[in-house]
């Protein structure tokens, strides 16, 4: 038999009480049932779920007006699906970086570069071409797409 301290977790309208109490591990498991789990796995994936739906729509709220403000001024990003700095690149826009003009470079089997880049001479990823031609290749800050294209800086700049 298992005999170890179980933490008993009462609450009540009156109080919150946490206390170890020496019994059977597994008797205390069942006396939990599969529908109070499987109600509190439910819990603890709603709350993360409306967590990072409030997260990714304040970052589109917070970044889509500077995301915008990029594509008005014909700056296009090139990537690929696989290259962690593209990914690195886009999750600091969230969900605005929908806004941004993009171009994916890569096949579907990582093996070849797409035409489009090809003729465009982007040889690394994520390369940031601007409206008068020059690029930049990297992750790039919003303070140095700020400065390159005289958008404005999104408030709260992460």
């Amino acid at each position: 038999m298992l005999s170890r301290y179980v933490i008993v977790w009462t609450l009540s309208p009156f109080s919150s009480l946490c206390y170890l109490s020496k019994g059977n591990v597994l008797d205390f498991m069942l006396k939990i049932s599969q529908t109070a789990w499987l109600g509190i796995a439910s819990v603890v994936v709603v709350f993360g779920l409306i967590g990072f739906v409030v997260y990714e729509k304040g970052a589109s709220a917070v970044y889509g007006p500077f995301a915008s403000c990029l594509t008005e001024k014909g700056t296009k990003m090139y990537g690929t699906w696989w290259c962690s700095n593209c990914q690195a690149q886009k999750k600091m826009f969230g969900n605005a970086f929908g806004s941004i003009i993009y171009t994916e470079c890569s096949s579907p089997n990582q093996k070849d570069q797409l035409p489009v880049c090809q003729e465009a001479g982007v040889g690394s990823y994520p390369t940031w071409e601007f409206s008068d031609g020059s690029r930049l290749v990297g992750v790039q800050t919003f303070e140095t797409l700020s400065q390159r294209t005289g958008c404005a800086l999104p408030q709260g700049n992460r």
